[in-house]
């Protein structure tokens, strides 16, 4: 917000997204960016974090009155791809290939063998592709890399069970995405501002200069106290 606002004063204008008045920072102030609208603003990629935490709750509630249902789990996951094509809705688009990979998770163990259990997840992930294609949600073309690799890429990873404890040392990696994800575009914007625009190393090794220490300064000590005041 402070970056935009300082753009609107030097430049006249905003930096990449738009939107960036009260009511959508109220909205991305409560995680509720995108809940009913496919608006951008401030940081935009947050779109799927608010997505996200919707569906999640809607897990939760799932395993309350459910459990790891089978069958709740397709139901849930075909009424969200219905929901989908008819409206479009971003919520429903996640819980429909969340919901999918909950249904998968449930039937995987049911297999002696792990074959069968990664070609079902394949025809977990082309459905889902599919249909959301069919929706007109994504064009054909840009997704064919998903359609054709997230399958084989699944299948390849669980039909040789590829496994292995990651070296304490490299940690960091995964523990940074997160916060890689929501600086990379505050950066951009600032990047914008003052020099321009930078080669892309420069622009990642800068990301994750700054993703690393805000986990372990900021994200891992609000984990833990937040933890600490929720049992």
């Amino acid at each position: 917000a402070g970056l935009q606002a300082v753009s609107m004063y030097k430049f006249g204008t905003w930096q990449v997204y738009g939107n960036n008045d009260l009511h959508h920072f109220l909205l991305q102030l409560f995680l509720a960016s995108n809940w009913s609208s496919s608006d951008y603003s401030f940081n935009g990629p947050i779109w799927s974090v608010s997505i996200e935490e919707l569906v999640y709750i809607g897990f939760l509630i799932y395993l309350k009155s459910a459990g790891l249902n089978l069958r709740a789990a397709l139901a849930i996951c075909a009424a969200s791809l219905v929901l989908t094509g008819f409206t479009g809705n971003l919520v429903a688009q996640c819980a429909a290939l969340f919901f999918g990979g909950v249904a998968f998770a449930i039937l995987a163990p049911r297999f002696p063998s792990r074959m069968p259990a990664a070609v079902i997840g394949c025809l977990f992930v082309l459905a889902a592709y599919v249909a959301l294609a069919l929706a007109d949600l994504e064009p054909w073309i840009p997704a064919l890399l998903i359609y054709v690799g997230a399958p084989s890429v699944l299948l390849l990873f669980i039909a040789l069970d590829y496994r292995f404890e990651l070296p304490r040392q490299l940690h960091w990696i995964g523990a940074s995405t997160y916060a890689i994800y929501l600086l990379h575009m505050p950066v951009l914007i600032l990047l914008r501002m003052t020099v321009g625009i930078v080669p892309l190393w420069a622009f990642v090794g800068l990301v994750v200069a700054l993703a690393v220490p805000t986990y372990y300064w900021f994200e891992a000590p609000m984990q833990r106290w937040i933890r600490s005041r929720t049992g």
